[in-house]
């Protein structure tokens, strides 16, 4: 069997390619086409091999992987600094994002996109290691009847009357304030480039899905998407 081969990424230490990575569930198990909802994404998730780790859900996902990455904290899934930021995957019907550490670490964040800049909220906790329901994300983020805690922050929160759960809302979308917290492709490359596994196992891990199976893409927010005051 030929010895892997490794694609250098520019700063950042090499991406394991060839019959070893081939071998990996999270790469044979991926997906071959961008996830449209996150009841898409929950139907993956249950048919990965249990426990499915976040870093093994972001790894099965298509590629090139469309990025944009925040040092913001005004979320409750908060980045910790430039060496760990908030990173967005962006498809063009559902948004979905990651922290690298910190209190969010373990958590997939959704926004399925609806009309007039609004998004369907959900989240999903990891490691999964049961099959998940179809309401479970939308289950996860209620904090009352007809609330859920992604109201504090998104506006306008309404029952999605589009889908059966009744614990479905959607609310304004919000993207990140470029000048003030954008982190680039080729700085999360440079972390990943000196990151020291033995001492941050998850950290690491997060970082190497994103940069597995080729190179993400710089992605800007939909611009009609308003920033957060």
């Amino acid at each position: 069997m030929p010895a892997p081969t490794s694609v250098p990424v520019a700063g950042a230490a090499s991406v394991q390619e060839g019959p070893a990575r081939d071998m990996d569930p999270c790469v044979q198990g991926a997906l071959a086409t961008a996830p449209r909802s996150v009841t898409e994404v929950v139907d993956h998730v249950n048919a990965l091999p249990k426990p499915v780790s976040l870093p093994c859900l972001i790894t099965s996902l298509p590629r090139p992987l469309s990025l944009h990455a925040t040092r913001s904290i005004l979320s409750a899934q908060p980045a910790v600094g430039l060496r760990s930021p908030r990173v967005f995957v962006l498809y063009d019907e559902l948004i979905m994002s990651v922290a690298l550490d910190g209190m969010g670490k373990d958590l997939l964040e959704f926004g399925e996109r609806r009309p007039e800049a609004r998004t369907l909220k959900a989240e999903i906790e990891f490691p999964v290691a049961a099959e998940l329901s179809h309401a479970a994300p939308f289950e996860r983020i209620v904090f009352k009847e007809a609330q859920t805690s992604c109201a504090f922050c998104h506006a306008a929160e309404s029952r999605d009357e589009s889908i059966d759960f009744t614990t479905a809302f959607v609310s304004v979308a919000f993207r990140p304030t470029e000048r003030q917290s954008h982190v680039t492709i080729a700085e999360m490359a440079a972390e990943l480039a000196q990151c020291d596994r033995d001492a941050e196992p998850q950290r690491c891990a997060m970082l190497e899905s994103l940069f597995a199976r080729g190179m993400p893409n710089e992605q800007a927010f939909p611009m009609e998407f308003v920033t957060f005051q």
